[in-house]
């Protein structure tokens, strides 16, 4: 008997797991300047606490996407906000 699924071929696919705090470490040596990297713990609580409070996986990618591209930008201002990320 084959199990019967709705979902694509692509969700079937293992899972990719890294921990909160590899994910801050990423983040922080990603970061253009000291000032962002010290951004970085501050960013990942917000992105938990995004998770803890039910953010869909695909959404939770795009703000650790947003994240990183912030971070990566020395053009970018530590006040401003993730446009597209759920931490704005």
């Amino acid at each position: 008997m084959t199990p019967t699924t709705t979902c694509p071929k692509a969700d079937l696919a293992p899972m990719f797991l890294v921990s909160w705090t590899a994910l801050e470490e990423a983040l922080s040596l990603l970061a253009a300047t000291p000032e962002q990297s010290r951004l970085a713990p501050d960013l990942v609580s917000a992105l938990r606490k995004a998770q803890s409070d039910g953010e869909t996986p695909g959404r939770l990618l795009l703000s650790i996407l947003s994240a990183a591209i912030f971070l990566a930008d020395a053009q970018a201002s530590p006040g401003a906000s993730l446009e597209g990320g759920s931490m704005a």
